[in-house]
């Protein structure tokens, strides 16, 4: 699902005790503060919203993303344990 949103994939990860979300492949971030236990708001990001779904077993799934007037929703993807 995308409306006005053009990125392929964004990368979360925790960094010096922060969590920041960013485009994948890329140097570009900014960190996410939590205004509720699924729900992130970006303070670097002006206006970027993300909210986690996670499965029965409680483990994130796919997360939903808002920047202004565009949306997306990601898939998490296992990476190859080679």
């Amino acid at each position: 699902m995308a409306d006005i949103f053009d990125v392929p994939a964004l990368q979360v990860k925790v960094a010096d005790g922060e969590v920041r979300v960013g485009v994948a492949g890329t140097n570009r971030d900014g960190r996410v503060l939590p205004v509720s236990p699924n729900r992130f708001v970006s303070p670097d990001i002006d206006g970027l919203e993300i909210e986690f779904h996670r499965d029965g077993f409680g483990k994130v799934a796919a997360l939903s993303v808002v920047f202004g007037e565009g949306r997306g929703y990601y898939v998490r993807r296992e990476h190859d344990a080679r």
